[in-house]
């Protein structure tokens, strides 16, 4: 089997990125269900190999999912927000959704975090002098009522998704290989490094 570690395990409980403990568990929630709806790609000995709540390298944050494929590393990171239709306009972010008042457009300042630069850089600094390729990462955004339509949003350094169409675009609909050995071994090491 070549899935490592338990999705949602940090966020469940909680950290400096919730709001509060409800977030925190909404999150873990999401984390758990993209796990697993992701995990029977990765079940056999043969396939790419998944990594669940991965520590980043010199900063205090984790990786939801990181999926490693020959030498393809793509970081997949699991958001949960209100139903609506996201937007990006001149590098931000909004929502337009139903709420108590009806019908509004709503400012999503933390949707355009630079968030995923940053963590695609760490991790070519870290993988890359064994011959990694770090993808533009994925966000897949899921909603606890109703749906996400997330075509317009833009997040900087990423890409969104939903997770129907993660799947299908990114997991079950592209050539998964295994892991190139050393790559495997060396984010191994990353994840005990934390004790996860």
């Amino acid at each position: 089997m070549s899935i490592y570690g338990r999705g949602g395990a940090s966020a469940s409980q909680g950290g400096a990125w919730a709001k509060n403990d409800k977030v925190a568990k909404i999150g873990a929630a999401g984390e758990k269900k993209v796990a697993k709806a992701l995990e029977p790609y990765f079940s056999s000995p043969s396939s790419a190999a998944l990594f669940h709540d991965l520590a980043v390298p010199g900063r205090d944050a984790n990786i939801d999912h990181l999926i490693v494929s020959g030498k393809d590393v793509l970081l997949v990171d699991t958001k949960v927000w209100a139903p609506g239709i996201y937007f990006t306009i001149f590098s931000r972010t909004f929502r337009w959704g139903k709420g108590k008042k009806g019908a509004r457009f709503k400012r999503l300042k933390h949707a355009d975090k630079k968030t995923y630069e940053m963590l695609r850089a760490d991790l070519e600094k870290y993988l890359a002098p064994l011959g990694a390729r770090i993808l533009t990462p994925a966000v897949v955004v899921l909603c606890n009522s109703g749906e996400a339509n997330v075509c317009l949003y833009k997040p900087l350094g990423a890409r969104a998704y939903t997770l129907d169409r993660f799947i299908a675009k990114r997991v079950s609909g592209s050539p998964l290989a295994p892991p190139d050995p050393a790559l495997l071994n060396e984010i191994e090491l990353l994840f005990r490094s934390k004790g996860r």
